[in-house]
């Protein structure tokens, strides 16, 4: 199987796949050294918002079509880079497309790398 699919080591939402090593894998690699990863309901992106490249999507919102297709819609995708704001109801964030509002609970599942600091 992972002969077929190329040796994966991330799933399709940036998440590294777990024991691959049993299946006779590589193991995900590790990010950069010296790359800070945060969710966007965590970083304060400043007035003027700032820039971020999505690293991964957390499983909770995986199961929400929905949300899914207007996080598509709006380019949020690991590997993308994004535009990431706060607004009165939580976090604008695209990288293409129609930019997606996103409540703080969503937007706690969205990981990105390449922001500014965090809201303690």
């Amino acid at each position: 199987m992972l002969e077929l699919l190329r040796h994966p080591t991330e799933s399709p939402y940036g998440n590294p796949i777990p024991a691959l090593e049993e299946l006779g894998g590589r193991a995900a690699e590790v990010p950069p050294a010296g790359e800070h990863t945060v969710s966007l309901g965590r970083l304060d992106p400043g007035p003027d918002g700032a820039s971020a490249v999505v690293r991964r999507i957390g499983e909770p919102i995986q199961t929400d079509p929905g949300l899914l297709r207007t996080l598509w819609r709006a380019g949020v995708r690991p590997g993308a880079a994004v535009n990431v704001a706060r607004t009165p109801h939580g976090v604008r964030v695209g990288g293409g497309g129609q930019p997606a509002e996103l409540t703080a609970g969503a937007a706690a599942h969205v990981f990105v790398a390449g922001v500014p600091p965090v809201i303690a």
